[in-house]
């Protein structure tokens, strides 16, 4: 079921969603009830078959105790600084579930459940590496009707998505300011508390002379000044631009293992 009509990179691009009637209902309604500024959402639902832990499907087709559950996972994409966001995410995560699922079914809206192949289950047909044109699909378990049904919620941020994008689109130019260059600085990205931040890196024996406030306060406002005009989210800004500034030997093993994977 297609709820959003307007493709993902776009809306990242522009912050524009063109979304259907009834999306649109139901983000109108979201940001009334409570305060969340819903740009985007998708929904995937299947019907899975389940597999204990410690059981082969081997043992399940014996056994004759094969069962199916119906799953939706909701994903809603919010401009997190637009919104209202409480301290517990898991009690309005839940609090939208109910909302967003009570409000399909008031509405007479059903998904198809599409049948979802677990990966146990396709070893067991031998699909593995194998084009879908020459699957047999003469060994597929027959869907029973189910009762069980999972439903599943995540928020995403997209405003601190796209400040992801405006930095490491430009990490280049981080590299190439002044401020860095002077000061033989490496610049990367790394996240904190989720959030994508830039760390310099200093040599050690112009660490310890330089003024890094100073440094920090000046690279700032110079990639403010460079991602700005491309911001739609209201996401860049000096505090979002203020970079980590330390020495590689500082860094742990994981820290360093994050920037050089970015």
């Amino acid at each position: 079921m297609q709820f959003t009509l307007t493709p993902f990179r776009t809306i990242l691009k522009t912050g524009i969603a063109e979304n259907t009637p009834l999306a649109s209902r139901i983000i109108d309604e979201i940001w009334r009830k409570f305060n969340v500024r819903v740009v985007y959402f998708e929904v995937q639902d299947s019907t899975k078959l389940i597999i204990p832990p410690k059981t082969s499907i081997e043992k399940l087709i014996k056994s004759n105790k094969i069962e199916f559950v119906q799953e939706a996972i909701l994903t809603l994409n919010i401009h997190s600084i637009k919104s209202n966001l409480p301290a517990d995410m898991e009690s309005l995560k839940k609090e939208l579930q109910d909302f967003f699922f009570n409000f399909l079914s008031d509405n007479g809206v059903s998904f198809d459940y599409k049948r979802l192949y677990v990966p146990d289950e396709m070893r067991y047909y031998g699909w593995y590496n194998t084009r879908k044109s020459d699957w047999d699909t003469t060994k597929i378990i027959p869907t029973k009707p189910t009762t069980l049904k999972r439903e599943f919620t995540d928020i995403e941020k997209i405003d601190t998505l796209a400040l992801w994008h405006y930095m490491s689109d430009t990490l280049k130019k981080a590299n190439n300011c002044e401020i860095a260059k002077y000061y033989g600085a490496q610049v990367y990205i790394t996240f904190r508390k989720g959030v994508s931040t830039y760390i310099a890196i200093i040599p050690k024996v112009i660490i310890r002379d330089m003024n890094r406030s100073a440094f920090a306060k000046e690279f700032a406002a110079y990639m403010t000044s460079v991602l700005k005009p491309l911001d739609v989210w209201d996401i860049v800004s000096p505090k979002t631009m203020t970079p980590i500034v330390t020495t590689w030997d500082a860094l742990t093993p994981e820290e360093r293992f994050c920037i050089l994977r970015n």
